[in-house]
């Protein structure tokens, strides 16, 4: 389930993603684009505000934890087992990075689209300045996970973990000191406004403040004990917390109060983001995904999940040199995808490995392809499907 705000969390509304995979991570480019990724390689996608949702085709079996948007159409994901992944045409295709790391990686923040972080189990810290086509490790002088990560600018920067952990940067990584959080709870989710005035949030409602840039990190009441997973500030006063069994805080005067909110879901939420005051996203168990708008609280558990097998026809067709392609599956399952020609000799194949449950949508271009008829063959759980294309130059 998916909820999504229009007026600053007032009220939200619940939105089917097409998946029921736990979802780890969500990030907004403007208040139209957006994605969130998850368990199982889940990547989702929308172009509408979070009305329609489409998952992105993956072949990796591991849990996708964060993702970062600079625009439209550059990202990054980090995942489990080192995984990093980019994108440059907002999400359609996803290309491999090297970080040099086989620690699951957790937190991924960019501050253009050449200069990010990405924090880690084991104390890791990775830090491109190219884009991530080159990771380097960075010294983080500790051996706890570290959950959150945040930038202002190049230089400045705040990660959190386990045990209390706030560690700070003023060089952009090239040395961390640790501060004091006078806290032992684990620390989730960071974000700060500007060099000075920051949030972190953990375990057991725990949300910190500071004022003078982590120098001291005052308590704040957040009148719960659930986990708090992730946090978003639009400026010094107006903010979000999201956390375990659907629960939302709202501040509007910087958090000397928080106000619970109403979710509707009673499913863990990970991750929120807002791109203005009247539009809103939180990500979680189960699928869920809240889109904050001004209407009444409205429940889906995912009605929009296939309940079949299904290979659809590509449009456009006919086509020339490139046309969509899209299928479902009502459950985890192995896919491969083959496009062939009339005589029955393999093309290329355009998916094959491990999908979430959901519609998967994908480009097959082959401007070297001739004009004639091609088959597009779907085979999972043993089922084989068929569709025609025609190809026209």
């Amino acid at each position: 389930m998916l909820l999504r705000t229009t007026d600053g969390g007032v009220t939200w509304t619940a939105l089917s993603g097409g998946t029921t995979d736990w979802l780890r991570g969500v990030a907004f480019a403007d208040p139209n684009h957006g994605w969130a990724v998850g368990l199982y390689g889940t990547v989702l996608q929308t172009t509408d505000g979070g009305e329609t949702w489409v998952v992105r085709p993956s072949t990796s079996e591991h849990t996708y934890y964060g993702v970062a948007f600079v625009n439209a159409r550059c990202g990054w994901i980090a995942g489990g087992w080192g995984e990093i992944l980019r994108t440059t045409d907002g999400g359609a295709t996803w290309t491999a990075q090297s970080g040099g790391s086989g620690q699951d990686l957790y937190g991924v923040t960019f501050i253009d689209s050449t200069r990010g972080w990405i924090v880690g189990s084991s104390g890791t810290i990775l830090r491109t300045t190219d884009g991530g086509d080159t990771w380097t490790a960075q010294a983080s002088g500790t051996s706890y996970i570290l959950e959150g990560v945040a930038f202002v600018d190049a230089n400045r920067g705040w990660a959190a973990g386990w045990w209390g952990t706030i560690l700070r940067t003023t060089n952009g990584g090239e040395t961390w000191t640790p501060q004091a959080s006078g806290t032992g709870h684990d620390l989730w989710g960071a974000t700060f406004v500007d060099m000075n005035r920051g949030w972190i949030v953990g375990s057991d409602g725990t949300i910190l403040r500071t004022t003078d840039s982590g120098e001291t990190w005052a308590t704040q009441t957040s009148g719960t004990t659930e986990w708090l997973c992730d946090v978003a500030f639009l400026d010094a006063n107006h903010g979000w917390v999201v956390g375990s069994w659907g629960t939302i805080l709202e501040t509007t005067d910087g958090g000397e109060s928080w106000i619970a909110q109403s979710s509707g879901t009673s499913h863990g939420l990970q991750s929120v983001a807002f791109v203005d005051a009247d539009h809103g996203w939180a990500v979680g168990i189960g699928g869920t995904i809240l889109h904050y708008n001004g209407g009444q609280w409205t429940r889906d558990e995912g009605s929009n999940i296939p309940t079949a097998f299904a290979l659809e026809q590509n449009y456009p067709n006919p086509f020339n040199p490139s046309t969509t392609v899209r299928f479902s599956v009502p459950k985890v399952s192995r896919v491969t995808l083959t496009v062939h020609d009339i005589l029955g000799r393999r093309v290329t194949t355009l998916a094959e490995g491990l999908y979430s449950p959901g519609s998967h949508e994908l480009v097959w271009n082959c401007p070297e392809c001739a004009t004639g008829i091609y088959i597009l063959r779907m085979n999972s759980e043993g089922a084989v499907q068929q569709r025609k294309m025609l190809l026209m130059k």
